[in-house]
């Protein structure tokens, strides 16, 4: 790993023991994929990027994105536990994003200036903050008390955002009071130009992140670093539709793209790991999970007419049933019993779906490392999973035996499972 991303120049009051043995780091020409577990005790992110094959996605990226979140939203109300989602499509100048939940979508355009290149960052995505007049309205009307615990505001007293997936626990027995339709935001880079007075023909490079909050963690890092978060974090533009956390995402973004350069020559180091690992050392506390989608790079666009690419980060949150438990986590009646990983990959399989994803070469779904995502991908159903090994577990042929995995799901343990072949 080069000097700029050793993990050991991160502010000296962190903890340096990590377990990094499940971190990912992926790159392809043009696009990137990196996963850490960071300072958290485990993982519960998810997350993909790749071609979609979807018609819908691709020509009407704003309702397919609405639409794939809700129909994976109605599937997980059961859950205890939940996740966030955000969601983006890249088609030529067109970028699609759907969010819901305080994941994030930012974009970093490079260009030509007088004496030296200049950095535009622009956050196309805005968080269900229950600070926001908006989504506090939304959660109150819907029955929901926003109150402060420890400094943050929380729903009902546990979650500290107003729209999710999932989180059965924060609602209870009562009415349904968080947010669950995804904001859509619809993007020309001709547009976004113009607004930001950026000569097109002077524009070298522009980048797409897809993020979880860890990666914009580091307000909560060390005094060095606090400083960045000043009152324009909050301004809120004449319509009120998008928060400008300006000043703190262009000091952040700016320091990636300056340093990017030098690093994306080495092996599985792009962009995504360069803004993962910088966010780390910067004293991030949390998973921090980044996708990374090149639209232009040298004055060139990367891909290919008629192609459209998506990238999803999924942030779950929760504790419960999987990771190292020995029972049947994919059946449905344990829904309610997932933990923020499991909620996570679940929802984040829903969309590949649904998009119909074909692997970018190289950044494939990793089977060993994500585990989770890719067995749901793999495989439809729980009952698939227990015929799938029902062979290669010895319960002596007695159908009512506790160790049977066909009558008795909870028989099967995770590390029995077969890695299934993905087949997309």
């Amino acid at each position: 790993m080069p000097d700029d991303l050793n993990r050991s120049n991160h502010p000296k009051n962190l903890s340096n023991t990590l377990d990094t043995k499940d971190d990912i780091h992926k790159s392809a020409k043009g696009f990137s994929f990196a996963e850490i577990k960071g300072r958290r005790k485990t993982q519960q992110d998810s997350g993909f990027i790749g071609f979609t094959n979807n018609q819908e996605a691709k020509q009407n990226p704003a309702e397919f994105l609405s639409d794939a979140t809700i129909a994976s939203e109605k599937q997980h109300k059961e859950c205890k536990n939940g996740t966030t989602i955000c969601s983006a499509i890249v088609k030529e100048n067109e970028i699609t994003v759907a969010n819901l939940g305080d994941s994030r979508a930012a974009l970093i355009i490079r260009h030509k200036g007088i004496f030296r290149d200049r950095f535009t960052s622009i956050l196309l995505s805005e968080d269900h903050d229950l600070s926001i007049p908006r989504v506090a309205k939304q959660v109150k009307e819907k029955g929901g008390s926003i109150t402060e615990d420890k400094g943050s505001l929380v729903v009902n007293g546990k979650l500290t955002m107003g729209g999710s997936i999932g989180d059965k626990a924060t609602i209870g027995q009562g009415q349904d009071c968080l947010i669950r339709k995804p904001d859509i935001f619809q993007y020309n880079l001709s547009e976004l130009y113009q607004k930001t007075g950026i000569n097109p023909e002077k524009v070298i490079d522009v980048d797409l992140i897809v993020s979880c909050d860890g990666l914009w963690d580091l307000k909560k890092a060390s005094p060095e670093y606090v400083k960045v978060k000043t009152d324009f974090e909050f301004k809120i533009d004449d319509k009120g539709e998008q928060k400008l956390k300006q000043n703190y995402f262009s000091s952040f973004l700016e320091n990636i793209s300056k340093v990017k350069k030098s690093h994306l020559k080495k092996p599985n180091v792009g962009l995504a790991t360069v803004a993962a690992e910088k966010s780390f050392n910067k004293g991030s506390k949390d998973n921090i999970s980044v996708a990374h989608i090149a639209i232009i790079a040298e004055g060139d666009s990367v891909i290919n007419e008629g192609k459209a690419v998506m990238a999803t980060i999924c942030d779950g949150h929760g504790d419960g049933l999987g990771q190292t438990e020995e029972i049947d986590v994919y059946n449905s009646e344990l829904k309610q019993n997932w933990d923020g990983l499991i909620v996570a990959s679940s929802v984040a399989a829903d969309i590949h779906k649904a998009a119909e994803i074909e692997d970018i070469k190289g950044l494939e779904v990793d089977q060993k490392k994500q585990s989770y995502l890719s067995k749901f991908l793999g495989l439809q159903s729980a009952k698939e999973i227990l015929e799938s090994e029902k062979d290669s577990i010895n319960w002596q042929g007695n159908p009512m035996s506790k160790n049977n995995p066909i009558t008795n799901p909870s028989a099967i343990k995770l590390d029995q499972r077969r890695e299934s072949q993905l087949d997309l």
